[in-house]
């Protein structure tokens, strides 16, 4: 196994995942690094050499249940499948991709708990207006972010450098642990934490003093609820730090989501150990509900081959439950957190399915005018 020389940078990168990378001066006092020589590895060591940092905000602890919907569109939609999707943002789309060479949608979807039927009921309503073929949602009892593996990567050539055959589990801290039980009391919420949160998504290296003069909200609030609200109650659970192929071209980059089938608990702790060991992956989910464990990648073109084989030796005896999905780089989009879905009178999630199945059959009567 390739081991990166740059203890200092590795050090810089575990402090990174608690406290994120825009105080250089706390990483310099975590780290005992200077702090001039934290700011100078962080720019033109981790960021020029295609490393992203991410927020992992837990959906969960603030009352959204997150779900994967597979979408089927009926022919003649799939022209405006991403059009469609792209307006379902507000009411709860985070992700989707077009998986290869069927053209299926896989998206993920934040529900308000105790709405997740009202989602049901707006995709049997697709179907029948004959937006969707079909659909099925699988809800996920959480979501676990995969950092970037130091030991695999070359910061100065900004290059993997992996030993297949001594591949190692990931010996570092994921995130924090406890944030990720399921079935936990959520935390009680309001629309500055979202503003918080959507622009924390958007810019990992934002500013409480750049954020007053966005949203003319007081510093001293925003601050605040950031350190009260979200980092205490541990809404924001720490920092993932992902790889995004930046010199290689996003056509060179290959994305797959493999899922593994009718998996128990004792299977789904074993998945968890092979897969720690992979260095491309980003995020794994298991849904309790259709007993489904998930993980995405995203993987050089030229590891492709190789990767897929690991894990085909390394579920020999699961082959027959697992199916890889290979994503389309020119139809992947991510969303903030959907602020939108949040009633500011109610001060609660609120999902409002007559108003999100208008907008999409507005989009398609506009295309009928056309025609």
């Amino acid at each position: 196994m390739q081991r990166n020389d740059d203890s200092r940078l590795i050090a810089i990168i575990e402090s990174i995942k608690t406290v994120g990378p825009r105080n250089c001066s706390l990483i310099s006092r975590m780290t005992g690094i200077p702090t001039e020589t934290v700011r100078y590895k962080i720019a033109k060591q981790l960021i020029r050499k295609g490393i992203l940092f991410r927020p992992i905000v837990d959906f969960e602890l603030m009352g959204l249940k997150r779900a994967f919907v597979t979408m089927n569109f009926e022919e003649e939609v799939q022209t405006r499948a991403t059009e469609i999707l792209n307006n379902l943002h507000p009411f709860g789309l985070t992700y989707y991709a077009r998986t290869l060479p069927n053209g299926t949608y896989v998206t993920m979807f934040a529900m308000p708990y105790y709405q997740t039927r009202l989602y049901e009921i707006f995709f049997e309503r697709l179907v029948e207006e004959k937006v969707l073929r079909s659909f099925e949602i699988s809800p996920v009892d959480y979501v676990q972010s995969v950092s970037l593996r130091p030991e695999y990567y070359d910061f100065k050539k900004g290059d993997w450098k992996i030993d297949w055959d001594n591949l190692v589990q990931m010996g570092i801290r994921l995130s924090n642990e406890e944030a990720f039980v399921p079935k936990r009391d959520r935390v009680k919420i309001d629309f500055i934490d979202l503003l918080i949160v959507h622009e924390m998504q958007r810019n990992a290296f934002f500013k409480i003093n750049q954020l007053q003069k966005s949203l003319n909200i007081n510093s001293k609030v925003l601050r605040y609820h950031f350190i009260s609200h979200l980092v205490k109650n541990k809404i924001i659970a720490g920092y993932a730090i992902y790889w995004n192929g930046l010199d290689y071209g996003n056509n060179r980059v290959i994305g797959i989501i493999v899922k593994v089938k009718d998996v128990s608990p004792s299977d789904g702790t074993k998945l968890q150990e092979i897969f720690l060991k992979l260095p491309f992956s980003w995020n794994y989910a298991y849904s309790s509900r259709t007993r489904t464990f998930y993980l995405m990648l995203f993987i050089p073109s030229e590891y492709y081959a190789i990767l897929l084989s690991n894990i085909t030796d390394s579920f020999a005896r699961l082959n027959k439950k697992i199916e890889s999905i290979t994503l389309d780089y020119k139809n992947v989009r991510s969303f903030t957190i959907p602020i939108a879905l949040y009633d500011k009178e109610l001060n609660e999630w609120a999902f409002n399915e007559p108003k999100a199945l208008a907008g999409t059959l507005e989009i398609l009567k506009a295309q009928k005018a056309k025609i």
